[in-house]
């Protein structure tokens, strides 16, 4: 049972850094855009698609 648990918490600590660091991606992406760092912003855009894609692909 203790291991349950403890695979149980390392995948909830998981996507719960998986959706922050989307989130940061996709905030940083937008403020980049709003000040005019084009090239910057479609980066970081690209990496949130990148992490929106590969978790649709694993759920």
């Amino acid at each position: 049972m203790t291991n349950r648990v403890s695979s149980e918490y390392l995948v909830n600590k998981y996507r719960c850094s998986f959706f922050r660091e989307m989130h940061m991606s996709l905030e940083a992406g937008f403020d980049a855009l709003k000040q005019g760092r084009y090239q910057e912003a479609v980066r970081l855009l690209k990496q949130y698609c990148h992490c929106s894609d590969a978790r649709a692909k694993t759920t």
